[in-house]
């Protein structure tokens, strides 16, 4: 799971983004899955510079658990439309 948003590098923990997470405040926050090959995709809006954290999911023995990766920022402006993040993966 990767996590971009125009407020502060998100928390560890993904969080929960609710009204009352965001609401009033001029935050954006995007999110998104892998698609079939592994890879991830993020339209963001042009103009703002996010800041991205991305997780994965391991299983520890019948439990689930999100395991947080590297962070990291970039900003989509006319200059650089597409803007790109590698995160690794152990």
């Amino acid at each position: 799971m990767i996590v971009a948003t125009t407020a502060a590098t998100p928390a560890e923990s993904p969080e929960t983004i609710s009204g009352g997470v965001v609401g009033g405040t001029t935050k954006i926050y995007y999110g998104t899955v892998s698609i079939s090959d592994g890879t991830y995709n993020v339209a963001v809006r042009k103009g703002w510079a996010y800041n991205m954290r991305a997780w994965y999911t391991k299983q520890s023995g019948d439990t689930a658990v999100n395991t947080t990766s590297k962070t990291g920022s970039v900003t989509v402006d006319d200059a650089n439309p597409t803007g790109t993040v590698n995160f690794s993966w152990p």
